[in-house]
């Protein structure tokens, strides 16, 4: 074949790639997705509080509250996000937060748009410092990740796995007010320039290349 015709190939085979990601997995997209779904992010344990302490929020003696080490696959912003729940968190001392950030050992004011997330996506510290990308009421805004909301153990009920514990000017720049402040959900992805690949939760899938149209009207694949 002429080296136009390889290119015209290879540029096809790119299409092919970034229009159906999944064929590289191999199986039915839609079979794989339902078993995700049903499958992924179990409980490893269950937290059995002895006695009660006195903070409004805490663990209650006698309940049980399930632990989680992972949290659902990370979706690339392409992909629409990752779908989570926003809560409401006091990063400031003396707030609910408690302990100062895991990531640099301070307390942020709630001003600052910082978030912790859950302990999967947390990823034993590997995003500290990550700026995020909220997306919610067709409004989006980058938030930094300062924290863990801890989802093993704790003297407050385990964080789900699914959270994005946020601080108040992340739901201001969003505009959630009134009733709807304490959980909304929300989608949430890598910031434009984070590399999260290598991370527990990483996206799925990787874009082989990008195809560029020529003067000449040739699709060529880089």
């Amino acid at each position: 074949m002429s080296i136009t015709t390889n290119f015209l190939v290879l540029a096809l085979a790119g299409l092919v790639l970034v229009a159906f990601p999944n064929l590289c997995r191999g199986g039915d997209p839609a079979q794989r997705h339902n078993l995700a779904d049903d499958d992924e992010c179990q409980p490893v344990g269950t937290l059995l509080p002895t006695q009660n302490h006195s903070c409004e929020d805490c663990c209650e003696a006698g309940l049980s509250y399930k632990t989680y080490r992972c949290s659902p696959p990370v979706v690339s912003g392409l992909g629409g996000g990752t779908k989570a729940i926003m809560t409401l968190n006091n990063f400031t001392e003396g707030g609910e937060g408690g302990d100062p950030s895991e990531c640099d050992g301070e307390f942020h004011s709630n001003s600052e748009r910082v978030v912790a997330l859950s302990t999967g996506w947390y990823a034993e510290g590997k995003r500290c410092g990550d700026s995020i990308r909220i997306r919610a009421k067709g409004r989006s805004v980058l938030a930094k990740v300062v924290d863990e909301c801890d989802s093993l153990h704790g003297y407050q009920p385990p964080c789900r796995p699914n959270i994005v514990d946020a601080s108040q000017a992340v739901w201001d720049a969003l505009r959630i007010t009134g009733d709807d402040v304490g959980e909304y959900p929300i989608a949430w992805s890598h910031a434009s320039g984070a590399d999260p690949r290598g991370m527990p939760g990483g996206p799925r899938h990787t874009l082989w290349g990008s195809l560029v149209l020529l003067s000449n009207g040739l699709l060529f694949l880089i």
